[in-house]
């Protein structure tokens, strides 16, 4: 169980290259997506663009839950699972630690991404939205599917207008003894524990569409990497983002001290403490 969790969290939670097979590659790493948004009148109306979700569209508000906090919040799982001696007592525990995913706030990356993803659309630029995020139930949250798309709706995004036809489908050719197949829904690429590239090359071939060029943003640099190398053995321009404000804004934020506390407050209370609300009472407990 310890295992799914870290890879949902991590599923949650960098070289140019020119070759004969594609007209043009490169790769940039970026801390801001002004960057996109200043192409928007140049960009060809066949082209795609593709936004990874987590640290790219929004992150969480708390240290703790970011990939910064991502070694310490393993090692207070593993601590927290040592206790659990049954398995009704290591369910208790994944419904307690799932809490933080339904309760804990989101914010936007920049608060300018909203209006960067309708410029495009208004160009009738097709953009969609990859994410490694699962479709499995887990914990108290029933479907993580909802559950991203819910926090997609909720900054005012819509990627379901490139594809306006399509229904949410399966990509059932795509298999996997540890995961069920990708997902398409509303505009959002569900692909957890499978390649993005490989998963966006499906999709493709699923619609039978070829853009003239594909934008990719992600925070990972393996994934634009991937991307790159798929798309360079098609005639299609590739042009990819690692994307580290999140990784940039947040080299500081964690604070054992503050991320333990809100750990045993969410186990005594089942609630989870904000970073703010967990530092007020911890000045408070002090005093």
């Amino acid at each position: 169980m310890l295992v799914y969790f870290k890879k949902i969290i991590l599923s949650l939670f960098f070289t140019s290259v020119l070759t004969s097979g594609v007209l043009f590659a490169d790769i940039k790493q970026i801390d801001s997506l002004s960057v996109l948004g200043e192409q928007i009148e140049q960009m060809d109306l066949d082209t795609l663009v593709v936004f990874d979700v987590d640290e790219v569209i929004f992150t969480d508000q708390d240290a703790i839950l970011k990939p910064i906090g991502d070694p310490l919040k393993f090692q207070i799982f593993n601590e927290c699972y040592a206790k659990a001696q049954t398995d009704s007592e290591k369910d208790l525990v994944t419904a307690i630690l799932s809490l933080p995913l339904k309760i804990a706030k989101k914010k936007l990356v920049e608060e300018s991404i909203p209006e960067i993803i309708s410029k495009l659309q208004e160009r009738q630029i097709k953009v969609i939205a990859l994410t490694s995020c699962p479709t499995r139930p887990f914990g108290v949250i029933k479907s993580f599917e909802e559950w991203r798309l819910n926090h997609i709706d909720q900054f005012g995004i819509d990627f379901s207008s490139s594809f306006p036809n399509s229904e949410r489908f399966v990509l059932k050719n795509m298999t996997s003894y540890h995961v069920p197949p990708p997902v398409y829904n509303k505009g959002v690429i569900f692909a957890e524990g499978f390649s993005k590239a490989d998963v966006l090359h499906a999709f493709l071939k699923r619609m039978d569409y070829q853009p003239k060029k594909i934008i990719f943003i992600d925070d990972m640099y393996a994934n634009v990497q991937q991307m790159q190398n798929k798309f360079s053995k098609q005639k299609i321009d590739f042009q990819g983002y690692c994307y580290v404000k999140v990784q940039k804004d947040s080299e500081n934020d964690l604070n054992e001290k503050l991320a333990r506390y809100q750990f045993d407050y969410l186990f005594k209370n089942q609630k989870w403490l904000s970073d703010q609300e967990a530092s007020q009472k911890i000045s408070k407990e002090a005093q």
